[in-house]
């Protein structure tokens, strides 16, 4: 079975910002993507493509702006994307800015593949998908619309020429005016192709200056994110749906499942031992102090029957939960 792409929740902090300005309760974005809260702020955090592209679609209508991605994609270009602040520092050509936007989207996740084509006069800068991608992907397309002509209009400043600029993407619809008139726009295929003059290729990138108080972050480096946890945090998140398998959890991390089985392997763990671990924490951490019927409790993390949850607490601390809320052997 291929497994989905992933991308780190970095990609969506525009987003997230924009929403909770515009009122959006951190608990709720957390709920649509499936994640805790605090993981909200964390690079490591990876997001399977889909689900990414789903919150892109929700975000879109939450906010009642249908070219709500258009317009964040141009922000991310003018200082709101921290991750690529440093390709947008200045001094880079436009044809470097591409070439090095290309390999560092290469190494996180794989959701999509960027080319540049030179010919001549023109110049075409693909954007492709993988087939897994899900309709919603031309969220995540109209974003990166906005995003590219951003960058050329930086570059290009009074030499920027919108007429000589046509853009084929999945929606033109979901593209604002002040990112490209819809003359300049044609729906397409999944993904996205600029077609632009080459002589733009050649045009310096002016310095990007960040929004005022921006936390210096940077994308995780995917292949050493450390695998135990981005697991233990599959499992956590997931951890009263009973039938939540290695299959669902490799999955979520965008791993085929021998992957994350040998690898896991080699540090000496499983999924099943991970998940034993975090129930363990949680039940010895939480049963004492909530009042919450012992097979509810059971049923929270994932056990089908309180009798089981009570065998596997009395071998984790030789009393039965009952016992252990106590504080007393009766």
């Amino acid at each position: 079975m291929p497994t989905e792409p992933t991308q780190s929740i970095l990609f969506l902090h525009p987003f997230l910002d924009d929403l909770k300005a515009k009122g959006c309760a951190p608990e709720t974005m957390a709920h649509r993507l499936g994640v805790n809260q605090s993981e909200l702020d964390d690079p490591s955090t990876l997001i399977p493509a889909n689900t990414v592209y789903g919150f892109l679609r929700w975000s879109t209508e939450w906010s009642g702006e249908k070219t709500l991605c258009s317009q964040l994609g141009m922000r991310m270009a003018q200082g709101e994307w921290m991750p690529f602040l440093p390709l947008l520092a200045g001094g880079l050509t436009v044809w470097q800015f591409f070439l090095r936007f290309s390999s560092s989207a290469r190494d996180q996740g794989g959701s999509a593949i960027y080319r540049m084509e030179a010919d001549g006069q023109v110049a075409l800068w693909k954007l492709t998908r993988p087939s897994s991608a899900s309709s919603n992907a031309e969220y995540a397309d109209a974003t990166a619309v906005g995003f590219f002509v951003g960058v050329l209009k930086g570059a290009l400043g009074e030499m920027y020429d919108k007429s000589e600029l046509l853009v084929v993407t999945s929606d033109k619809t979901l593209i604002a005016d002040e990112v490209l008139p819809t003359t300049s726009v044609l729906d397409g295929a999944k993904g996205t192709v600029l077609r632009f003059p080459s002589l733009w290729l050649e045009a310096t990138l002016k310095a990007v200056d960040p929004r005022p108080n921006s936390p210096a972050v940077r994308l995780p480096d995917v292949g050493l994110v450390d695998l135990v946890e981005r697991t233990r945090r599959v499992v956590q998140r997931n951890i009263a749906v009973v039938d939540f398998d290695l299959t669902d959890v490799a999955q979520s991390l965008g791993m085929p499942v021998w992957k994350l089985q040998s690898e896991l392997r080699a540090t000496g763990t499983s999924v099943s031992e991970i998940r034993n671990e975090v129930r363990k924490k949680i039940a010895i951490e939480s049963i004492g102090t909530t009042d919450i019927d012992i097979a509810q409790f059971a049923s929270s993390l994932g056990y089908t029957s309180s009798s089981n949850f009570a065998r596997a607490f009395r071998k984790w601390t030789g009393l039965s939960p009952s016992q252990f809320r106590r504080g007393r052997v009766t």
